[in-house]
């Protein structure tokens, strides 16, 4: 089997952890004692009365990170986890180093400096492990570090599987061959040889030249599965499915147990957690009331200006679909006129529109006063954008999964907005952006998808 340098890199992500919460510790105790407290005259404890308990922090430090998974292999996972973890990680820890040292009553120890740590740490790991990412998915495009998979399957399911990987060589995957009961020796499959059928496999384990097995067989070969994994046991290789049905499958599934028997969920929403929608309320709240007060003077600009060149209302009320599939109204400045009032999408030659409507809808000024729809809870900062009543009729019977984004309050913007997904744009690709932020929402997933709406999506290039 080819040698992976998996062993390494751990011990150096052990190592590299240690020295960031050592230097995180020693970092916290110099800003609080000789920076903010430079000018006081103060009686404090000296470093070295210090490291008991940062040689405990530095073991509760490494225990908390193994126990989530902040050492385990993660080519394929995204940073924003990675991320979270951390601070998850680091919020443990700390929890657990106050709750000793108020039961051994260790009153002299400074709490400023642990919350120092806590803040110095999360961003020092989270550098660290983002420039370590980085540095090795430059380094595996250059064909280093490369993890040796056989294929077993059939073309069908196999080969979305195959073009991902060569579709993101900074993964470290390589192919070594593929078997096959469909294609011959002398054919290839993508970019690898066919090695021959489904009786090779013990013969290529035995050679040990590959690092994982991947199976990938359609339905009606689903019992060859329990021989694959038997055979590649037997030899101690990694062994990973591609489920023929992957299209029902979220990114996170979620196993229930009942008894002896595993269901599979299908869909899971971070946000039916009530913390986690307090959280993102809270969000709400605070950053609605934070722009309504930046973006007064330009709304009140734009009132006056549709005031004076639009002898209608200033505010257009749409109905839309909302949470739960309720309809809501949603605000917006009116930009067209409403000769033949428009109840759907509107191209750039519209001629409804005004020449400050024009502008409004490139900048997004006109969605400015949804932020009171915010307010009120028909909406959030960050989700689905809200489709028409019959567009939604008409959707959910055409694109599979379409009203899943209907199990949270859509957004001002979102994943897919971020992404170019505006407008005139595939409806297909916007429900996959959709999904993809309702499984995987966190805060910080929120915050920077305001962020690039803010800095890099908010000029509409779709108008």
């Amino acid at each position: 089997m080819i040698k992976n340098n998996q062993k390494f890199f751990q011990m150096s992500f052990y190592l590299c952890d240690i020295l960031c919460a050592l230097f995180s510790f020693v970092a916290a105790y110099i800003i609080k004692f000789y920076i903010l407290e430079s000018n006081k005259v103060i009686a404090h404890i000296q470093l070295i009365e210090y490291v008991p308990v940062m040689i405990f922090t530095l073991f509760l430090n490494f225990v908390v990170y193994s126990n989530v998974r902040l050492y385990m292999p993660k080519r394929e996972r995204k940073f924003i986890h990675e991320l979270m973890d951390i601070v998850r990680a680091n919020c443990i820890t700390v929890f657990i180093l106050l709750s000793a040292l108020y039961i051994v009553k260790a009153i002299d120890f400074s709490r400023t400096v642990l919350f120092l740590y806590w803040v110095i740490n999360i961003c020092v790991s989270g550098i660290f492990r983002y420039t370590l990412r980085r540095t090795l998915r430059y380094y595996r495009k250059k064909g280093y570090n490369h993890r040796y998979i056989l294929l077993i399957g059939t073309e069908n399911t196999a080969s979305k599987f195959a073009y991902k990987i060569y579709e993101n060589p900074q993964f470290g995957y390589e192919f070594f061959a593929c078997l096959s009961e469909t294609l011959t020796t002398e054919e290839k499959f993508g970019k690898m040889k066919v090695y021959g059928g489904y009786n090779k496999l013990e013969k290529v384990l035995a050679m040990r030249v590959v690092d994982e097995v991947v199976i990938a067989v359609d339905l009606d070969e689903y019992y060859r599965i329990g021989k694959f994994i038997n055979l590649c046991e037997k030899y101690g290789t990694k062994v990973k499915i591609v489920p023929a049905y992957q299209e029902y499958i979220p990114a996170t599934p979620v196993l229930e147990n009942f008894g002896n028997v595993s269901l599979l969920t299908l869909r899971r929403i971070p946000l039916n957690n009530i913390f986690n929608a307090a959280i993102k309320r809270a969000m709400d709240i605070i950053i609605s009331l934070v722009c309504i007060l930046l973006a007064s003077p330009l709304m009140i600009v734009s009132a006056i200006v549709l005031k004076m060149t639009i002898d209608e209302s200033i505010i257009f009320k749409q109905e839309r679909i909302g949470y739960n599939c309720k309809p809501f109204k949603m605000y917006k400045f009116r930009s067209m006129r409403s000769v033949g009032e428009c109840d759907g999408w509107t191209s750039k030659g519209d001629t409804r529109r005004t020449k400050y409507g024009t502008f409004m809808r490139k900048f997004s000024v006109d969605e400015l006063p949804q932020f009171f729809n915010v307010l009120k809870g028909d909406m959030s900062i960050v989700g689905p954008r809200p489709e028409l009543p019959k567009y939604v009729e008409q959707f959910m019977e055409t694109i599979p999964r379409y009203m899943v984004k209907h199990q949270v309050k859509p957004g001002i913007t979102g994943w897919a907005q971020v992404n170019g997904l505006r407008g005139d744009t595939s409806i297909q690709e916007r429900i996959n952006a959709d999904l993809y932020y309702i499984e995987n929402w966190s805060p910080l997933l929120d915050i920077s998808i305001i962020i690039k709406t803010v800095f890099g999506a908010f000029y509409n290039k779709n108008e």
